[in-house]
């Protein structure tokens, strides 16, 4: 015997495929042996080259074989060619509690029984494969018994028959039970019997049934067992009697291609119950609510959620569409649960599902497997809704099941529900009404425009629909160009009426929003012709009566006659002449003329801010502008409305032509007064004719001069228009006269093409011809004015150039020129669109600012008082116009954000009132400086005797009292100076300056012999100069005066006596010249040149104040006045009166002057300033001591470092030492600065080259103060003494007790001159 126990065989094999005994059995091969048992074991991958791929056996000849048993053991993967697992011949085999898969065999894939007895209980044969037959079991012969649950599955015969059991011959039976699940059409083994011949057969016929016992033996009553019996129970015949009472399956010999025993269908529920198991009923459908998926199911399964399973449900049904349920026993579809709306259930869900965003269900949908998308226009922002929501206005939805609105594209809109954006949202407008929804959606921004200023623009509106308020005006309704009202109360804005005037209705129309009555642009003009537009009443008032014309006549001639009887009555009275003769003292100092001019053209441009610049001032100042309107001399316009006069022609004709008449009137009237003073004086006066013409030329002056800005402004309006849009998308402009809105500017209009002729006409008479016929009046007197010798047509001009300069008798006709463009050629700048902008503005502040630039550089008045003032005027009136562009930025709605954040004012009444605050500014500073000018005390030279100005007497046959020679490369700036700065001390002095008064350098002698003295200014080159000479030989010819005058600077062309005395001698050798041809040589032009020390001329403040003084006072002694008088007046000298003159200065306490023995002429020039300390009279003197010898740190003394060649020189580091010493000891230390080059003056770097560094930086810094220069001459010298004693600290003292400059002071010999010329 065999036996293979708790054993893993694996691989085993045969040698080859030979049908000998060699390859039978791949494992143990049984041939007439002992029993082979296999338990508990696991036999893999095993083959036979013939029959058995793991056992085979049988019986050989008459040898008896052993059987073989597979018990509790996995067979897998074996083959052979017959039997793969098993093959039987002539044995017994007994499969039990045993596994046999994946044999494979060409017959029999897992036993074939060739013959004898196979056995297998709780046993399964899965998976093997035959060939051909049989690919579970092959019988062919025998008998196979399969019980106890045994299995053959999935098993395959391929290309044969039998896929689980092939039966050739013998017998295979199946004893219950099957597997649970499983069924055969079984019957019960019993045996049968013949029938039955007695009763107790019957009565025993189930005993007889399973009993076995022969015929006649006990119990004797069974009959006869039939032939056919139901099973094989007969042992004798090879049958087995256990059988008996056993349900039974007999197979018949035909192939078995199923699973064995059979399944029970899907939906029918299996047993393990043999009872259960005998047809294919099994146990009966299965359960409702339950489902039986598979075939030989033998448990029922929960029915699937969301599923119904009805009685015999081998697949569950689902829930239908719109209905959930996650239970596992529903037995219908009615137990499924409805969708709650807003939820939809899938045919099956288990549980219903929230519709997502943008979709919906509700009851009134049928079948809710799918929530429905939101209509275009509607949308849901939340999940399981019943309902979609309407989009909101300013969003849409283009598509469905959106689960927001998308906003629209800025800047458009939207109404509920809408499905695009087609509109445009609040605060924009549709510019084209037609356009198509989707252009508009395409391109938004192109469409849909931004609400203009001052209107108001709701979601969906239009162009057409534009919404204007009130106050604010348009031309049309296709333009956005929205005005506001600033002169007119009647702008309805949106509403309003359309009626027009009868040429504004034939010629188009002037746009809707108008109140009853008024029309045109801006509703600033009315429709009845019988009425005008009043600013001040802000509407349509009635055109007064004709006779007003009468009544204002009246008035102007009562006015003339009472002003003539009034003159003619006072002119006979004596007071009047005293008052005459005030006034005209009053008016010499003051000036009234050019203040009066300066002030009158600040307000006739000022006034034009409104009507040519559009600035409209806040209504609280209507009365300032009312002023400023009555300067403007617009006499046309202030006494008559314009619009009620006639036609523009009328007005055009009028304008240009009244001022003609008042020069005629005021003429006729000249001329009656002439010739009544004619008739009343006897016919004596051969003058009166000439006097009358000058009179009338004057009155023409003064009337074309006041008249001219306004009657140009009146010629321009003809040509003055302003448009208005009246379509946006076109473009197209309608454009106005502003002077008569009735008018179209366009060559169309028949009445605006006439206007042609008349602007023409009267352009050429006004503006061009009166400014040039002034030009060349100016330009004709102009060598008179500037000699001096005015004769009548210059007298009676005077008006125009008695103001300025002599070199700028012109500058009126500039001046008229800069008021003609402000006020009249400005209007030619941006036609189009007028006033409405700021570029007028621009340019005038441009304008006004080069023109304050030009009056600051020309400097063309006489008196600096009117410049100050025509400067002061043109700055106001840049300022004016800067603050016309902040009211501009302010008035309009659209900027007054801007105004805010830009010009820091926030409304225009702010802007206002500083526009009416500078041209306020500009009547104040003209009052101001009238008062000062009456009652200002300006700087002037008065005798030091009386306190009173000299008499500036003039000889007979002299213009000049003083010709001023000089060389022009080096002397031209000084001599300017000093006519300059005379003039202003001496204001009654008329002085001959080339640049002033030459006109023929031909006659250079005749100026001399028109002048009573000549003033030599004597610098480098001055003797060289021919002009020069000649101007010197004329003086010495006509022996006048000579007055020297040296420059001393060298840097400026100065140069020593010296010096000059050697050019001199050098050049002043002509022989017999033509101005002096008994010239002696240059002897005698020393001798009177220098006759007397020259004065020496400084620039620097109270220096150039002694020489002037000194200038004034050589010239008055050389006057007969004061000569025939002895010159008493003289002998206490000069003062400047209001000026800074340095006075003399003192101590009135002990003050010690230290100087150094070490610092060369320091001791001599301390002695000077001691004397100069008393020169006042009640101050104490100054102590003079020596510095090494004194206490440095001591009260109330300053140190003298006097400054000059020799300083630092020797002893250099004593001197230095002692300066250190004095600055650690808070010792001020005076710095005196020698200035004449023979006292050992020198440049000042020289003094930094030799002073020690140390003394030069911190903390020492000696020249970080100032030096006081110390010059020779005595006048000069004597300021130098007083700076001295000012840095020592000494208080000034009055001038009364000091004297003054005096005639012939004797100079001041040069301190130390030997010691000087030693040490040099």
């Amino acid at each position: 015997a065999v036996s293979i126990i708790g054993s893993t065989v694996t691989s085993c094999s045969t040698a080859d495929g030979s049908y000998d005994d060699r390859n039978y059995g791949g494992v143990v091969y049984a041939i007439s042996s002992g029993g082979v048992s296999i338990i508990g074991s696991t036999v893999a991958g095993c083959s036979a080259g013939n029959a058995g791929g793991v056992v085979a056996t049988r019986l050989a000849g008459e040898r008896g074989g052993g059987a073989v048993s597979i018990i509790g053991s996995n067979v897998s993967g074996c083959s052979a060619v017959i039997g793969g697992a098993t093959f039987l011949r002539d044995t017994n085999l007994d499969v039990t509690d045993s596994t046999i898969s994946g044999c494979n065999a060409t017959r029999g894939g897992a036993v074939y029984v060739h013959s004898g007895s196979a056995s297998l209980a709780r046993s399964t044969i899965s998976s093997c494969i035959a060939t051909e037959y049989g690919g579970g079991l092959y019988s062919a012969g025998g008998s196979t018994s399969l019980s106890d649950g045994a299995l053959i599955r999935g098993c395959s015969a391929p290309k044969g028959q039998g896929s689980s059991i092939f039966l050739l011959a013998g017998e295979v039976s199946y004893t219950l039970p099957a597997p649970a699940g499983r069924w055969l059409p079984n019957a019960r083994c019993e045996v049968y019997r013949e029938a039955c011949a007695y009763a107790a057969c019957l009565e025993h016929r189930g005993d007889c049934a399973l009993a076995i016992a022969a015929v006649g033996q006990p119990p004797w009553y069974c009959p006869e067992p039939t032939v056919v019996q139901p099973c094989n129970w007969d042992s004798t015949r090879g049958g087995d009697p256990s059988l008996l009472g056993k349900s039974i399956y007999q197979l018949p010999l035909l192939p078995v291609d199923q699973d064995f025993p059979f399944a029970c269908a899907a939906g029918i529920l299996g047993s393990a119950d043999p009872t259960s198991q005998s047809s294919s009923a099994c146990a009966g459908r299965c359960p409702a609510g339950r489902q039986c998926p598979e075939e030989a199911t033998f448990k029922a399964l929960p029915c699937d959620a969301g599923h119904y399973c009805p009685e015999g449900t081998s697949v569950p049904l689902p829930c239908r569409a719109g209905t959930y349920s996650n239970a596992t026993d529903l037995v219908a579809a009615s137990d499924c649960t409805d969708a709650d709306p807003g939820y939809i259930a899938t045919t099956g869900a288990t549980q219903q599902t929230a519709c997502a965003k943008g979709s919906y269900t509700n009851t009134s949908i049928v079948t809710k497997d799918s929530c429905t998308l939101c209509d275009s226009g509607t949308y849901q922002d939340k999940s399981g809704m019943a309902a979609c929501k309407p989009c909101e206005a300013g969003t849409y939805a283009a598509s469905e099941g959106l689960s927001q609105c998308t906003p629209c594209p800025y800047p458009t809109g939207s109404k509920s529900s809408d499905v695009t954006c087609s509109i445009c949202k609040e605060g924009f407008y549709l510019q084209n009404a037609s356009a198509l929804p989707e252009d508009i959606f395409r391109g938004p921004t192109k469409h849909c425009k931004t609400c203009p200023p001052n209107a108001n623009c709701a979601t969906n509106t239009t162009l057409e629909t534009l919404g204007v308020r009130r106050d604010y005006w348009r031309a049309s309704l296709f333009t956005t160009e929205i005005h506001k009202c600033d002169a007119s109360d009647h702008c309805s804005g949106s509403g309003g009426s359309t009626e027009t005037s009868r040429r504004l209705a034939a010629s188009g129309g002037a746009g809707p929003g108008c109140d009853p009555g008024h029309t045109g642009p801006l509703c600033e003009w009315c429709v009845s012709d019988e009425q005008y537009f009043s600013r001040a009443e802000r509407g349509c008032v009635d055109c007064p009566t004709a006779g007003r014309f009468g009544v204002l006549a009246g008035v102007v001639v009562a006015l003339a006659g009472t002003g003539f009887f009034s003159y003619r009555t006072l002119a006979r009275a004596e007071a009047w002449d005293r008052f005459r003769a005030r006034l005209d003292i009053v008016e010499s100092q003051v000036g009234f003329q050019p203040k009066f001019k300066i002030v009158v053209s600040f307000y006739q441009v000022v006034a034009t801010l409104g009507p040519v610049y559009g600035v409209r001032l806040h209504e609280d100042f209507t009365r300032w502008t009312d002023f400023m309107d009555a300067i403007s001399f617009d006499l046309l316009g202030l006494t008559y409305p314009d619009a009620c006069i006639g036609s523009m022609a009328d007005r055009l004709l009028l304008a240009g032509l009244w001022p003609i008449a008042s020069i005629m009137l005021g003429g006729a009237a000249i001329a009656c007064y002439a010739l009544a003073e004619w008739l009343l004086s006897g016919h004596a006066g051969s003058d009166l004719v000439r006097s009358t013409l000058r009179r009338l030329l004057y009155w023409a002056i003064l009337v074309a001069y006041l008249v001219l800005p306004s009657v140009s402004r009146s010629i321009f309006k003809a040509r003055q228009c302003e448009s208005f849009n009246v379509d946006d998308v076109t473009g197209e402009r309608r454009s106005y006269l502003v002077a008569d809105l009735d008018v179209l500017c366009s060559a169309d209009d028949d009445e605006y093409s006439g206007l042609d002729a008349y602007f023409w006409a009267f352009f050429a008479l006004w503006p061009v011809l009166v400014p040039l016929a002034f030009l060349v009046l100016l330009l004709s007197i102009r060598s008179e004015v500037r000699a001096q010798r005015v004769r009548a047509t210059a007298r009676a001009s005077r008006f125009l150039w008695r103001d300025y300069d002599v070199s700028f008798v012109w500058w009126e006709v500039v001046d008229m020129a800069r008021k003609l463009v402000l006020t009249s050629g400005i209007l030619f700048v941006d036609t189009e669109y007028g006033a409405r902008r700021l570029l007028r503005l621009q340019v005038a502040s441009i304008l006004s600012a080069t023109y304050l630039a030009l009056l600051a550089l020309a400097r063309p008045y006489r008196n600096s008082a009117d410049l100050y003032l025509a400067c002061t005027s043109n700055l106001l009136l840049t300022c004016s116009f800067v603050s016309g562009v902040g009211i501009k930025l302010c008035e309009e709605g659209q900027w007054r954000q801007t105004c805010q954040d830009f010009t820091g004012l926030p409304s225009s009444l702010a802007w206002s009132a500083a526009a009416v605050g500078l041209t306020a500014a500009m009547l104040l500073a003209s009052l101001l400086v009238i008062g000062g000018k009456a009652c200002a005390k300006l700087p002037s030279i008065r005798l030091a005797s009386t306190g009173r100005e000299p008499f500036l007497e003039l000889p007979d046959q002299c213009h000049f009292h003083l010709f001023l020679s000089h060389a022009w490369g080096t002397g031209q700036d000084q001599t300017h100076t000093i006519a300059r700065q005379l003039k202003l001390l001496l204001p009654q002095i008329n002085i001959w300056l080339d640049v002033d008064s030459l006109e023929d350098i031909s006659r250079l002698e005749e100026s001399i012999q028109d002048s009573a003295a000549v003033l030599v200014f004597l610098s480098d080159g001055y003797f060289r100069s021919a002009n020069c000479r000649r101007e010197l030989y004329a003086a010495l010819a006509s022996a006048k005066p000579i007055i020297a005058v040296r420059e001393v600077d060298k840097g400026k062309g100065g140069a020593t006596v010296e010096e000059l005395k050697a050019e001199c001698h050098l050049h002043c050798i002509d022989e017999s010249p033509a101005g002096y041809p008994a010239y002696r040589g240059p002897e005698e032009a020393i001798a009177r040149v220098f006759a007397v020390e020259p004065i020496e001329w400084v620039r620097l403040g109270a220096y150039q104040l002694e020489t002037l003084k000194a200038i004034t006072l050589r010239m008055l002694g050389h006057s007969r006045y004061y000569w025939h008088r002895g010159g008493h007046a003289l002998a206490a000298g000069l003062r400047v009166a209001n000026s800074g003159e340095c006075p003399p200065h003192g101590f009135v306490a002990q003050h010690t002057l230290l100087v150094s023995r070490v610092n060369p002429g320091a001791r001599l020039v301390a002695g000077e300033v001691a004397g100069a300390s008393t020169e006042g009279g009640g101050a104490l003197p100054v102590a003079v001591k020596e510095a090494e010898a004194a206490d440095l740190a001591a009260e109330s003394q300053s140190l003298l470092l006097l400054l000059n060649n020799q300083t630092f020189c020797e002893d250099k580091m004593a001197l230095a030492s002692l300066l250190v010493r004095a600055r650690e000891a808070g010792c001020p230390v005076v710095l005196l600065w020698e200035q004449d080059p023979d006292c050992g003056g020198c440049p000042f770097h020289i003094f930094k080259e030799r002073t020690p560094l140390e003394l030069q930086l911190p903390p020492h810094k000696l020249f970080d103060d100032l030096a006081v220069p110390l010059y020779r001459s005595a006048e000069l010298r004597k300021v130098s003494l007083r700076q001295v004693l000012q840095g020592m600290g000494a208080k000034p003292l009055p001038l009364s007790q000091a004297a003054g400059h005096k005639l012939g002071a004797s100079l001041n010999p040069c301190p130390g001159v030997s010691e000087c010329e030693e040490q040099s």
